[in-house]
């Protein structure tokens, strides 16, 4: 009898799973990926900065894992994310997390960022807080 946590997927260990594995391994491997990623995540981290936006309360992370602290729900921002073509999720009770791939474009950074900040914006005239700044 399977206990829970005892089977996370059907073909995980299979032959192209593994195969695609080696794959990955190989590009995290190469010279300059990770330090590519890096320049990649400061690049988006900044952008976000940028925006001074009232209900941003920090933005940490790491590569291209970030976190954006926010004064609102964070389903909010998701939600408001979602109508502007971009994938979000949350993580905790006040926190929004960024997860592209690791091989994003400069181009999908620029444009990620500024449906952030429409989501942003929209969440923040939505909740009623431009009257109390």
């Amino acid at each position: 009898m399977l206990q829970p946590g005892d089977h996370g997927t059907t073909f995980g260990g299979g032959p192209l799973a593994a195969s695609a594995a080696l794959v990955v391994l190989s590009e995290l491997k190469r010279a300059g990926f990770l330090d590519e990623v890096d320049r990649k995540g400061r690049r988006l981290r900044a952008l976000i900065e940028s925006f001074h936006h009232p209900i941003v309360k920090d933005v940490r992370g790491m590569g291209l894992m970030i976190g954006v602290g926010v004064k609102v729900d964070p389903h909010e921002v998701v939600s408001a994310a979602q109508s502007h073509g971009l994938l979000l999720l949350t993580a905790g009770d006040d926190t929004v997390r960024l997860l592209p791939p690791l091989v994003v474009t400069d181009k999908d950074i620029e444009e990620g960022a500024a449906a952030l900040e429409l989501a942003l914006s929209d969440v923040y005239t939505a909740t009623n807080l431009v009257h109390m700044v």
